[in-house]
């Protein structure tokens, strides 16, 4: 094999051949390399025996000389050092990984141990029309008329409206920040698909999209394909 390098000052120069990151080169030298100190040569050399004799020849092939191995920095065949920088590049990768997926970890952790805070309710998107009482006057007021759908959706949300209200804390109550997500995006589907949900669920539903934790989760669940999201929550 043959590599063409560039002659130092002292008649020494390094081969990429047989290189590692974080290992270093083999570093050569040999006396009649000094007559061609800044120039190119071409070293000709064993690729399964690097830190031996390599042979320097002149860029139009004229043989120069021998250089013996004086700094034995690199591996001692290119194979070896091919495999060890594949190696090392999928350490790296694994180690970032891991390291990404920890400080997701610690997220998950501390968001799990913040108080959930109360969001404000959702108005009922079926209301027609607000309800108003009629003023106490001397004189008839007339009354709206209603079509019987219209009239349907108005007991319904006078019903919802007059139910206790339930505390944020026991709207969602589970304490693990996946199983919410997980149940958020269950809703979230049977909505798309045209089902009706709870009053409980509506709620939820409604609250949890505003919150921090779901912002993280929906980021989260993006960068870690294998997360499984449609399990039922």
């Amino acid at each position: 094999m043959a590599e063409a390098i560039k002659v130092q000052k002292d008649g020494s120069f390094n081969l990429d051949a047989g290189s590692a990151t974080g290992q270093g080169k083999n570093r050569y030298h040999a006396p009649a390399l000094l007559d061609f100190a800044g120039q190119k040569i071409t070293v000709r050399f064993d690729p399964q025996a690097l830190h031996e004799i390599v042979y320097a020849y002149t860029l139009d092939n004229r043989y120069i000389g021998e250089a013996q191995c004086i700094e034995a920095t690199g591996f001692g065949d290119t194979e070896a050092a091919r495999s060890f920088n594949k190696h090392r590049t999928r350490f790296i990768k694994a180690t970032k990984l891991a390291a990404k997926a920890e400080v997701a970890m610690d997220a998950m952790e501390v968001a799990s141990r913040l108080p959930l805070q109360p969001q404000p309710e959702v108005a009922n998107p079926k209301v027609v029309r607000p309800l108003r009482p009629a003023p106490e006057l001397g004189r008839h007021i007339p009354q709206p008329q209603l079509t019987d759908e219209q009239k349907q959706d108005l007991a319904t949300f006078q019903a919802e409206f007059q139910q206790p209200q339930e505390p944020a804390a026991q709207i969602i109550r589970n304490d693990d920040p996946r199983a919410r997500y997980k149940r958020w995006v269950n809703l979230d589907r049977r909505l798309r698909e045209g089902s009706q949900l709870s009053a409980a669920d509506q709620k939820f539903w409604a609250m949890y999209q505003k919150g921090d934790e779901f912002r993280f989760m929906s980021e989260f669940s993006a960068d870690f394909e294998s997360f499984d999201e449609t399990v039922e929550a």
